[in-house]
């Protein structure tokens, strides 16, 4: 017999890399990953108490196309906003710290 009325149905496409799956593209090989701070992760005490991350190296960075905005409500009793990066064509880099962090505090 024929296959007539039959039809073949293609397998499913894999899903979307997720962002971690990404990162660990990114990181394969790397021993050491540079991270862009700004807003609150500016201040060492939140990087290394509260983040538990201890910073390889540190210097003054800044990206052109973006700027802080604090736009982002917190909860209606702190009575403060965080900051977001957003981009902005009006020719104001945004300013922060370039972190040189091992893959062990990245991940």
């Amino acid at each position: 017999r024929g296959t007539r009325g039959t039809a073949t149905v293609p397998p499913p496409s894999p899903p979307p890399p997720t962002f971690r799956d990404r990162a660990r593209e990114l990181l394969r090989g790397r021993r050491e990953v540079r991270y862009f701070a700004y807003g609150a992760n500016l201040d060492e005490q939140v990087l290394t108490d509260r983040r538990k991350v201890l910073p390889l190296k540190a210097q003054p960075g800044q990206v052109e196309g973006w700027s802080v905005r604090w736009n982002l409500s917190s909860w209606p009793w702190v009575g403060a906003a965080y900051a977001s990066a957003e981009p902005d064509d009006r020719g104001v880099p945004l300013h922060g710290v370039v972190f040189t962090l091992s893959r062990g505090d990245w991940a």
